[in-house]
């Protein structure tokens, strides 16, 4: 069979030989380089029949030459400079043009084209200037959860189980076969896209949780399980489910630093741990801190916003659909993966949209610091793309909306309800203080739906 292949190849050599196209080989099977960055490639051109046109042409329109469509009449070696605007990892051909319709692809190589050296130092100093920052407001979200109300539901652990169970095999399973379906020939967004779904839960979801009226004690729970168990499931899933992939390319396999993704995720679990020690030995200090840590937080959220999008500015140049449509469906599929289960496990309505919400709003943040500071360009700029289509999927303008949305509902259904309310009393006398007066004794628990 091999021979057969061998002979196929040789051919179908000898025929663009006599078809007047002759050999072409690059000096190298892939050039790696910066942007902005006049760099010179070589190839030679031999077994000449007849003259033609060379053309090289790449996978994008990025790259510029100093010549293209080179009139070839003889043996010869070739210099070509060429200069990229955006870090990418292109496939350049190298083609025969005789005058025919038909173009023959007489070679090709790759060209690896990073940030420049300032600026990826420069990104690295962000990504350990956000994990410092990372690492502060893990701390804080240990000093507001309560071990109390965390033994207490560990006491009848259904619900925290339902959501490990959702959010350490339901995500990691749907974001392998989402890039199985949407990112295959794309090995590193595939791995970012990995990297999103086997991620802890974060502070976002608990806020998300108070916004739609779903259990924050769950939630709070749910996001302490969750980190402390990453520290082993999520190494774990990413070595299982990556390597089926990068496997594939030893070149790729040996970019992926599962020890330093061990320390990372690590990084991000003691600090909560020591936070909550901190609540519990503290309590006066802590409370103190969590009030005055958030506006801190909020400071430095919109700081680091502003700086990851310039640093970054290149992924409104580098995404595609399917980036886009892959953080969609994953974030679609971890709403109705926890939903789905914590309806099978009986759950009440609040607990349920907690899981939900848990479930779905990973902690992207630490996919994106765990791709950024582990992962040279532009390997870290292509897996980054699906993990910050994510964040803008999962917390950013799709989220509002429903909110909107839900806000909106709620409220036409509470003037529906105050509107019945009022025609049904208009017929009978009574004192409207004493509503007001039996609400407040038993602490507003009539409109809230309170149960013991």
């Amino acid at each position: 069979m091999f021979s057969k292949i061998f002979t196929f190849l040789y051919l179908a050599q000898q025929f663009s030989v006599l078809n007047g196209c002759g050999l072409v080989k690059f000096s190298n099977d892939s050039y790696f380089f910066h942007i902005q960055e006049n760099f010179t490639i070589s190839l030679s051109v031999t077994n000449i029949s007849s003259p033609f046109i060379l053309e090289l042409r790449p996978s994008w329109d990025q790259v510029q030459f100093s010549q293209n469509n080179i009139q070839i009449t003889d043996d010869r070696e070739i210099d070509i400079e060429i200069t990229v605007d955006i870090q990418y990892i292109y496939q350049l051909e190298a083609l025969c043009l005789d005058g025919s319709k038909e173009e023959t692809v007489l070679a090709t190589t790759s060209l690896i084209v990073a940030r420049p050296d300032k600026e990826q130092s420069l990104q690295i100093k962000f990504g350990y200037f956000m994990n410092v920052f990372l690492v502060f407001v893990m701390f804080c979200l240990g000093t507001n959860l309560d071990h109390k109300i965390i033994f207490s539901y560990m006491k009848r652990p259904i619900g925290p189980v339902i959501g490990i169970l959702s959010q350490f095999i339901g995500m990691p399973l749907a974001s392998y076969l989402i890039g199985y379906i949407f990112l295959r020939d794309q090995e590193y967004a595939r791995f970012g896209l990995l990297l999103v779904g086997c991620s802890p839960g974060g502070t976002a979801s608990n806020f998300w949780t108070i916004f739609f009226q779903g259990d924050l004690n769950l939630s709070v729970t749910m996001t302490f399980c969750s980190s402390v168990a990453s520290l082993g499931l999520s190494t774990l899933w990413i070595w299982a489910l990556g390597s089926q992939f990068l496997n594939n390319n030893s070149s790729i396999a040996n970019h992926i630093p599962y020890s330093k993704i061990f320390i990372s995720i690590l990084s991000l679990v003691f600090p909560v741990s020591l936070g909550m020690l901190f609540k519990y030995k503290k309590p006066e200090i802590a409370t103190k801190l969590w009030k005055y840590g958030r506006p801190v937080c909020l400071v430095f959220v919109l700081v680091s916003l502003s700086f990851g999008i310039y640093i970054n500015r290149s992924f409104f140049s580098l995404v595609e659909y399917t980036h886009v449509i892959s953080a969609i469906m994953l974030s679609l599929a971890g709403f109705a993966v926890g939903a789905l289960s914590a309806f099978i496990g009986r759950l009440n309505k609040a607990q349920i949209i907690a899981v939900s919400i848990e479930t779905a709003i990973q902690n992207p943040s630490a996919a994106f610091l765990i791709m950024q500071t582990t992962i040279g360009s532009p390997y870290s700029d292509i897996g980054s793309l699906p993990v910050i289509s994510y964040i803008a999927c999962a917390k950013g303008p799709p989220m509002l909306l429903a909110l909107i949305i839900f806000k909106t509902v709620q409220y036409i259904r509470r003037r529906r309800k105050e509107t019945k309310g009022t025609n049904d009393t208009s017929l009978v006398e009574s004192n409207p203080g004493d509503t007001v007066t039996k609400q407040i004794q038993n602490g507003g628990r009539e409109n809230i739906g309170y149960q013991n």
